[in-house]
Order: C-alpha cells, then structure tokens, then sequence
C-alpha cells in the first residue's frame, strides 16, 4: 500500500527527512524567485539601497538582513539556498568581495543561532541542562551583542584589506 511505503519511508529518513524537505523547500523558494523573474528585481532594489551607502554600511546591512533571515528560516542551508544566490550579485555590484559577503552570511546565521528559540539543537541543550530560554538570553544577550559588534568589525576589516580567501 502506498501509505505503507510512505511510512516506512518517514521512519527510514528519521531526524533527516525535516531538514531535508527545510532545504528543498528553499531550493523551490530560489528556482521560484529566478523562474518567475523576482530575483533580479530583488537584487537591482538591493544594489539601488545599497549603493547609495558606503561598502562598509552595505556590509553591516546584508549582515543584519541575514541575521533576520535566521528567524523565518531556521536552517542554514536553506538559507544559503535562498541568500547565497542574492548575495553574491549584489556583492559584486556594490563592491563587496565574495567572501566577505559569504562571511557576512556566516555570521549573521550562526550568532543569531544563539539568539532564536527556532535553533532546535541549542533549546534542547538547554532543556537538558534545565535552563529557561528567558533566563539563558538575558544572561548572554549582551555576550551575544559583543559577539555581533566584533562579527561586524571583522567583515569591515576583510573588506578593507580586500579579502579574497585563500
């Protein structure tokens, strides 16, 4: 019976099968954005905000974007999915380097990581530990905000020496 199959399918897959369809589901979001012609207007709005500002505040701001990204999709590979495809453009038209705007990605996904109850993986660390997700961010928000100002400063910096990788 195909409903048989379908649920051994789903018991086979286990933990991966959620993430997996997370992934796909950004796959489709970003075939969606370039088949159905929205992407290069995002991008050409986005280099025409952008532009008008300094390189190192277009920076911050693909950064920040990225960290608000984080709360409406959770995982960093659909993220990439999505962001990855916009980011590199607009980072070329700006004046950005590639990696630098790879490394604003990084950062804005992984520091908001700490600061999202979405983050699976940190909540059930918590749970384990027995500590409240009001009690742990009011303990390191502002260790999260120290974090975030030195990811920012960062970015600045390899963009001022013109980081390429390596």
């Amino acid at each position: 019976l195909p409903s048989d199959t379908i649920r051994d399918w789903f018991d086979g897959m286990g933990q991966a099968a959620l993430p997996a369809m997370i992934v796909g589901f950004a796959y489709g979001v970003s075939n969606i954005m370039s088949a159905g012609g929205i992407k290069d207007p995002m991008i050409h709005a986005m280099v025409g905000l952008l532009g008008k500002t300094n390189v190192y505040i277009s920076i911050v701001l693909m950064f920040i974007f990225q960290t608000f990204l984080n709360f409406i999709i959770p995982s960093g590979s659909g993220q990439a999915a999505v962001m990855i495809p916009l980011m590199t453009p607009i980072a070329d038209l700006v004046g950005i380097t590639r990696q630098v705007a790879v490394q604003a990605f990084q950062f804005g996904d992984g520091l908001c990581n700490l600061l999202t109850p979405l983050n699976g993986p940190m909540m059930g660390c918590l749970a384990m530990v027995g500590i409240g997700f009001p009690k742990y961010i009011k303990w390191a928000f502002k260790y999260l905000m120290m974090n975030i100002g030195a990811a920012i400063v960062i970015t600045m910096v390899l963009q001022a020496v013109g980081w390429v990788g390596f």
